[in-house]
């Protein structure tokens, strides 16, 4: 009879224990889905606004709104808030639905003042309107790049790279080219040395091509 009490005793705390458990794994699931889904505020253009626009004309013009987004949709080094280009001009072009990053202004009117990420390089590449998605590989999106050669099939070359600015030359005065245009523009991207390395050796044997890819779409 004893042992009997013995394993009923033994089966509930077993229960409670694998109830705890779940109960925990449960909660933690939840927080990080939670902080996956965490919101921010971020500015976006809600009308074209053309490289050297000051932002302050920009803001009058109401082309910004700022909006909450899901933390993980928001573009590196999106602003918050329009303050944070307060007394700057625009060097690019920037489209209706762009987010407004801090690289896309400037203090010094017609001139590009890019600031790659924490430990990334800005380097620039040239291709062709249809090698930039039809021109839709625009500032924030981000992109995998891959090079195609005469004697050579295409293949990866980055996997994933944040586009900076697209236009022909910053500080010139000229536009980002609009969606379906054929300037054969110059793309800026964020990269880390090695990835730089690897991009100009791939310009030099082959042509460069950008790709846009979609959700749980990675370049392999």
């Amino acid at each position: 009879m004893r042992r009997r009490w013995l394993l009923l005793i033994a089966s509930i705390l077993i229960a409670s224990i694998g109830t705890a458990l779940v109960a925990m794994y449960v909660n933690q699931a939840d927080s990080r889905a939670q902080a996956g889904q965490q919101t921010v505020p971020v500015v976006v253009a809600v009308k074209q606004i053309e490289a050297g626009d000051t932002a302050a004309k920009a803001d009058e013009d109401g082309a910004f709104q700022e909006r909450t987004m899901v933390r993980d949709a928001v573009a590196p080094g999106a602003i918050r808030s329009v303050s944070a280009i307060r007394g700057q001009t625009a060097t690019v072009r920037i489209l209706p639905g762009e987010q407004i990053l801090a690289a896309m202004f400037s203090r010094k009117a017609g001139q590009a003042a890019l600031v790659p990420p924490n430990g990334k390089f800005a380097v620039t590449i040239q291709v062709d309107d249809p090698d930039r998605v039809a021109g839709y590989a625009t500032p924030g999106s981000t992109v995998a790049v891959f090079a195609s050669g005469e004697n050579t099939p295409s293949h990866l070359v980055l996997q994933s790279a944040l586009v900076m600015a697209v236009g022909l030359y910053p500080g010139s005065g000229t536009a980002t080219p609009a969606p379906g245009t054929s300037n054969s523009p110059l793309v800026t991207l964020a990269v880390t040395q090695a990835e730089a390395q690897r991009v100009k050796d791939a310009a030099k044997t082959g042509q460069l091509w950008l790709a846009l890819p979609g959700p749980n779409a990675t370049a392999t």
